[in-house]
């Protein structure tokens, strides 16, 4: 979800408002501006050295991802996950998501882009 006004950057944020389970979730800041520019905002996982391989697990709630207005890219070491297409709106269902990784060092990015023109080429 996005971060509420008073709440408003342009980075993600620790949320104690909603969460699967526990109490805590990360939320995408809200984009939008006067200029109606393409923004963008990202948020970085990084494992260390001693990652043993194992699934990337993480659920999803999601307001309104409609391409290419407004978008979500995963990228697992700076490659986009083309499998990783949420769209329109989770319906406030959380989605569950599984990835792969290697072990060793990963870096995960999730990376939100608010195209409000639909200009060509956004990320993803």
């Amino acid at each position: 979800r996005r971060l509420d006004e008073e709440e408003e950057s342009n980075n993600w944020a620790l949320s104690t408002s909603e969460a699967r389970t526990g109490i805590h979730s990360i939320k995408s800041p809200d984009l939008d501006n006067d200029d109606r520019t393409q923004q963008n905002a990202n948020v970085t996982l990084a494992t260390g050295a001693d990652w043993e391989a194992g699934n990337l697990t993480f659920y999803l709630l999601w307001d309104d991802l409609t391409y290419p207005w407004s978008i979500l890219v995963l990228f697992i070491n700076d490659a986009p996950r083309d499998d990783f297409l949420p769209r329109g709106t989770s319906n406030d269902e959380w989605v569950l998501f599984q990835f792969p990784l290697p072990p060793g060092e990963q870096n995960v990015t999730w990376q939100y882009v608010y195209n409000p023109l639909g200009l060509p080429n956004p990320p993803g």
